[in-house]
C-alpha cells in the first residue's frame, strides 16, 4: 500500500457519517457528488478511530510520520509524502497518530 494510501486510512480521514467525531477533520464542501475534508493533525495527537466507506482522492498537503492502528491491534508507522493518490473505499477502522514534529496536513474528496 502506497505512504499516501495510509495516512487516509490513516490521516487525514475518516468519513463515515454515523462516526464518531475524528480529530483534525473538518468538511469544507458537500453536496450531492462530492464530500471534501480538511486534515490538519498536530504532533501527538490520534484521529481517533475510523473508516473511510467511499472511495476518495486524496491530497497530502505536507509531510510527516503516522501510526496507523488497525481495529485488530496491529500496527504500522509510515512517512507520508507530499502528493495525490486515488485511494478505493476500505471499511477497516483505524487510528492514525500524527508522530512527526510537525502538523499533517491533507485534503481528501470522497465521491459518492
Amino acid at each position: 500500500m502506497r505512504a499516501p494510501a495510509l495516512l487516509a486510512l490513516a490521516v487525514l480521514a475518516a468519513t463515515s457519517p454515523a462516526a464518531p467525531e475524528v480529530k483534525g477533520q473538518k468538511v469544507v464542501l458537500e453536496n450531492d457528488r462530492v464530500r471534501v475534508l480538511e486534515f490538519v493533525l498536530q504532533p501527538g495527537v490520534a484521529m481517533g478511530m475510523h473508516d473511510h466507506p467511499r472511495d476518495r482522492v486524496e491530497i497530502t498537503l505536507s509531510p510527516g510520520r503516522v501510526r496507523v492502528t488497525q481495529e485488530d491491534g496491529s500496527v504500522q508507522e509510515t512517512d507520508e509524502k507530499e502528493g495525490v493518490v486515488f485511494t478505493k473505499a476500505n471499511p477497516r477502522r483505524h487510528d492514525v497518530v500524527n508522530i512527526g514534529t510537525a502538523p499533517l496536513r491533507a485534503i481528501h474528496v470522497e465521491l459518492k
